[in-house]
């Protein structure tokens, strides 16, 4: 089953520089190609390979679970950064959780999290959704 994109394919971010070195993807959209997902049209603005970003985002990583295929172009995308370039990495999940999010495959989550824990800063945020909070707001106001 594949994952259905919601968002552009991806924003490149430019810097001081010409050239975009910042790269932002949603989880969904990373890996809609190798999927089969159609790819939506990309913006003006080229983007570098994901590979090859200064600071590379995914956003909402286990929003849907992955497919083994895309689990293992995770890996292969966190291998090649591992070490070259910084990864930020959005997610609704904890670390116990990730292997039933990669495909059930529990080597594959340790292998991952072992390059991704290796040199990071965790920022685990507890509570409720900023835009929920908001929403209720604006009913409790009316």
């Amino acid at each position: 089953m594949g994952l259905r994109p919601r968002a552009p394919a991806w924003l490149g971010l430019r810097n001081r520089g010409t050239q975009p070195r910042r790269l932002l993807r949603p989880a969904a959209l990373a890996f809609a190609s190798a999927s089969g997902c159609p790819r939506p049209k990309p913006p003006d603005v080229p983007a570098p390979p994901p590979g090859e970003a200064a600071v590379l985002v995914v956003d909402e990583l286990g929003f849907q679970a992955l497919d083994r295929k895309d689990a293992h172009l995770l890996f292969r995308l966190v291998s090649h950064r591992y070490e070259r370039g910084s990864t930020i990495i959005t997610s609704n999940k904890g670390v116990r959780e990730w292997p039933e999010m990669l495909a059930g495959d529990e080597a594959l989550a340790t292998a991952i999290l072992d390059r991704l824990l290796h040199h990071c800063h965790v920022v685990a945020i507890d509570g409720r959704s900023f835009r929920l909070r908001e929403i209720e707001k604006q009913i409790k106001g009316k």
